[in-house]
């Protein structure tokens, strides 16, 4: 059990290393945490449950996948070029981060030339070096949100769509 909670440990330390922080345009960051590592914050909060347990097995199982699995390609604990990906890099130093309204944030995370090398060897097709996505800070992503688009124009079209009721 002390090895799974220094991995429990590890993965939220670096989820936390991940959020915006002291942003000149204001606080940009969720109020929600992607779901797999919901069930981390939780096994920490309290005494977790059988159900728990087999949650977050799973979720630290997929969260510490990198490399090239099965044809695809993992970074930061998640298939390369999905939101979550995208997500994940939102406070990196290339990345691009554009706030859009009172709780829309638009976020472009740029493709590595590590990643650009890999993607190659495994013969995929990158169209774009930067993916686009936009999230609400108040509703999580797997109910409201946008992406990954090619453009940040792509995203702006798909807002109105995704988060006016």
């Amino acid at each position: 059990m002390e090895q799974l909670n220094q991995r429990i440990t590890r993965l939220i330390t670096f989820y936390e290393s991940r959020r915006i922080r002291n942003s000149a345009l204001g606080n940009l960051e969720p109020s929600w945490a992607l779901v797999p590592f919901t069930c981390l914050f939780r096994w920490k909060e309290g005494e977790p449950s059988e159900e728990d347990l087999r949650d977050t097995k799973t979720a630290i199982n997929a969260l510490e996948m990198s490399g090239v699995h099965h044809g695809r390609l993992y970074e930061d604990g998640f298939t390369f070029g999905t939101v979550s990906w995208v997500f994940m890099g939102r406070c990196l130093p290339d990345s691009e981060i554009i706030p859009c309204g009172n709780d829309v944030v638009i976020v472009g995370r740029r493709v590595s030339k590590s990643t650009i090398t890999t993607l190659r060897e495994l013969r995929c097709e990158l169209p774009v070096t930067t993916l686009w996505i936009a999230y609400s800070r108040s509703v999580p992503f797997h109910i409201r949100g946008v992406g990954p688009c090619k453009s940040v124009d792509e995203v702006r079209d798909l807002i109105p769509l995704e988060f006016e009721d």
